[in-house]
């Protein structure tokens, strides 16, 4: 099969909706002194992604126009650039970038890929990273282990489904607060579902039965009147704003943040 000689991207000159994004097409690039290029079978759509786009995140106000768009990716190594030693051409790759994974092709520093486990589908793997490393990072931070009675909100959602399952895995008990189209869904993870409205304190308090340690929010919305009236710590407990906080750390492109989010 012939090699492609062109890329494309998707990026937008003006902030908007998901029409701003445009097809841009451009030479296929090639990589340099310790990247790879990438050839890019999946890649995720984050609410950060949006919140970029929209201009309601405003941390990189002064990037140039037009911008690229996506952070996560997994995908295919095509071509090794000089001095690249952990990376082979045919590998499977799961990878991050501050910005640009919506794309064809995508050139990066070898250090900010990981091999792709083949268990995992493409399709999984290209949403793995700002959802998995937020949830990782969080939990990490509670040193969740079997003690812990966890009550995560969202809990179907990418974040949350993912902390869920981890906390779970790490022995802990796992409540999760959601819509009433998702109580299944958290039942089938054997998450212990408490639909929300009102009344989810006084719910969460009959299921857990004993003391809350911790709880994440990822709704936004009430966190910090449910996790007062549940008596959770402040040190045991996390709102939407600390998730966005750890989100942009793991998105940042020095070189420490770039190796930890790695």
């Amino acid at each position: 099969m012939r090699a492609p000689t062109e890329a494309f991207a998707y990026r937008y000159a003006a902030y908007g909706d998901a029409d701003v994004l445009q097809r841009h097409r451009y030479p296929l690039p090639a990589p340099g002194p310790g990247e790879v290029l990438v050839e890019v079978i999946s890649t995720a759509i984050n609410h950060m992604d949006s919140f970029l786009r929209n201009g309601e995140e405003d941390t990189w106000y002064d990037d140039p126009w037009p911008r690229a768009s996506g952070s996560d990716f997994a995908g295919i190594v095509r071509r090794c650039g000089p001095g690249v030693t952990t990376m082979a051409i045919g590998a499977n790759v799961v990878g991050h970038t501050r910005t640009g994974a919506r794309a064809s092709h995508i050139v990066l520093p070898a250090d900010q890929l990981v091999a792709k486990h083949r268990a995992i589908e493409w399709e999984v793997a290209g949403g793995l990273f700002l959802a998995g490393a937020t949830a990782l990072e969080t939990l990490d931070d509670f040193r969740i282990g079997a003690s812990d009675t966890v009550v995560i909100s969202a809990a179907a959602g990418g974040v949350g489904s993912i902390e869920a399952q981890v906390a779970k895995y790490r022995g802990a008990r796992v409540i999760g607060t959601c819509g009433e189209r998702n109580l299944d869904q958290l039942r089938q993870l054997h998450i212990t579902p408490v639909k929300y409205g009102e009344g989810m304190a006084e719910r969460i308090q009959r299921v857990a039965g004993g003391p809350i340690t911790p709880y994440i929010d990822n709704y936004g919305k009430d966190g910090r009147e449910v996790a007062e009236a549940l008596e959770v710590a402040p040190e045991r407990s996390r709102s939407s704003a600390d998730r966005r906080e750890v989100e942009l750390r793991l998105l940042r492109d020095d070189a420490e943040s770039v190796s930890h989010a790695t």
